[in-house]
């Protein structure tokens, strides 16, 4: 059997160090890059530096032990590159020489979490003690019946990771309870209701079992340009003069509240740039731009959402559109909920990204998070070549809409709005890279959601 030792829950590229742990005759180990070898161990301490390229793109990465026979013993997977996980476990067996599991340890990656404050562990439903609060002592079970050990780990902020290992009894396998979220696009607003959800989702050739599908509240990224607040804001200024002359219905449409509070989405903003090495958020280690709390919020409030907080431009930090998307991709998808991007364009300068706008693009197309692109400016005027080279640079996004008034703003804010309510997240058993997620035969009146508008593509 073989175990990662080294286990990534961020974002990697380049090269990197990974450490595995075996149980058995294990005479190698193979690292396998998707289906590529990139790593072969052949010794203790069972340690290889691989090259994980520079791309985005969700990747697998898998340890197989085999004897010397070539004969292999076991596996083991992680999925690179999708969207934060907060913490991640894997149990090790300790065994003697003739292959009695003897021991097990847990192993964890929590970054910003600490220590669990609480560990539990059962073997076949019963409770049992653990050593040192990461090593479980298993030399009082008989090696010759299959049992079950379950390891529960406890980290703050309701963080959970639940591992299971079966041993004796020949077995030796770990496992979990793993899900794995797709987001769909409804054809109409209410979900088909089928007699059974059989071929309608499959990986690798072999149909998904559904376990739930659910319509909780859409998570909404939005990503502020510089140059944004200086164009929207008198916009808004001029639009709540006149609201405040207004009676009734029209002052309510426009502030947000009381008929429309049913319409809600949670927000969060990406805001302008700050300073490199800052470190913005407990959880999450990026320094490329401020973030907002998440807030629960009317959608026809989003303009005023996107210029809160004023427009503090700190000191000259560099313009990293691109990378700025890519984080809030990644956020956007963490949470499994029904999810949409939104970029609003501003300033007319040279993207600094060390990510390239398509790159990213595809990047949002394989975690299936839409993208919108909002372009929010006066009317045009005659420009200069710095801005030309600019603009051209920012068409590499797609479908920019141009925005040049608070009127048309709100029209992209209401397609925003369609496209989250034919949206919905189904729950498939098993880990899967979401770009190895297809419909299946049986599949009728959905598709899988992506980057590009998912209400056009049924029109």
């Amino acid at each position: 059997m073989v175990t990662f030792l080294t286990l990534f829950i961020e974002v990697v590229t380049g090269m990197q160090s990974v450490q595995v742990a075996v149980a058995g005759p294990v005479a190698r180990v193979v690292l396998y890059l998707d289906s590529r070898p990139v790593a072969t161990m052949t010794a203790p301490p069972w340690k290889a530096t691989i090259p994980l390229d520079s791309t985005l793109e969700p990747r697998a990465l898998t340890a197989a032990a085999y004897d010397r026979n070539g004969h292999e013993l076991g596996r083991d997977r992680q999925l690179l590159n999708l969207p934060q996980r907060q913490a991640d476990a894997r149990i090790v067996p300790v065994t003697d020489g003739s292959m009695r599991v003897k021991a097990a340890r847990l192993v964890w990656w929590a970054p910003g979490l600490g220590v669990p404050h609480r560990i539990s562990c059962s073997v076949d439903g019963r409770p049992v003690p653990t050593t040192g609060s990461e090593a479980v002592d298993l030399s009082g079970f008989a090696n010759e019946q299959t049992h079950v050990l379950e390891a529960r780990l406890e980290f703050r902020n309701d963080v959970v990771c639940e591992r299971t290992l079966l041993f004796g009894g020949g077995q030796l396998t770990a496992t979990s309870a793993e899900l794995t979220a797709i987001p769909i696009v409804l054809k109409n607003k209410r979900p088909p209701r089928p007699r059974t959800w059989d071929g309608w989702f499959r990986a690798n050739g072999e149909d998904l079992v559904v376990d739930a599908i659910d319509d909780d509240p859409a998570l909404i990224i939005v990503v502020r340009d510089l140059g944004v607040w200086d164009t929207l804001s008198p916009w808004l200024e001029v639009e709540e003069r006149m609201a405040s002359t207004r009676a009734g219905r029209a002052a309510v449409f426009l502030t947000g509240r009381r008929q429309y509070r049913r319409e809600s989405a949670a927000l969060v903003r990406v805001g302008e740039p700050v300073p490199s090495g800052r470190d913005v958020s407990a959880s999450r280690s990026v320094s490329l731009f401020t973030f907002t709390k998440p807030g629960t919020s009317t959608w026809y409030w989003l303009p005023w959402f996107i210029t809160d907080c004023g427009h503090r431009q700190v000191g000259t930090a560099e313009r990293k559109v691109a990378d700025a998307v890519a984080v809030a991709a990644n956020l956007a998808a963490r949470d499994n909920r029904r999810r949409a991007v939104v970029l609003c364009l501003g300033q007319q300068e040279p993207d600094g990204s060390t990510n390239a706008a398509g790159a990213v693009r595809r990047y949002l197309q394989d975690l299936r998070v839409p993208l919108l692109v909002w372009r929010i400016r006066p009317a045009p005027k005659e420009q200069s070549t710095d801005e030309q080279l600019a603009e051209a640079s920012d068409q590499k996004w797609v479908d920019v809409k141009d925005i040049g008034s608070l009127m048309a703003l709100r029209k992209e804010v209401t397609r925003l709005k369609e496209l989250i309510e034919h949206q919905r997240i189904v729950w498939v058993r098993g880990a899967h890279l979401p770009q190895e997620i297809t419909l299946g035969p049986n599949a009728r009146d959905i598709r899988l959601a992506g980057a590009t508008d998912p209400i056009a593509a049924h029109r």
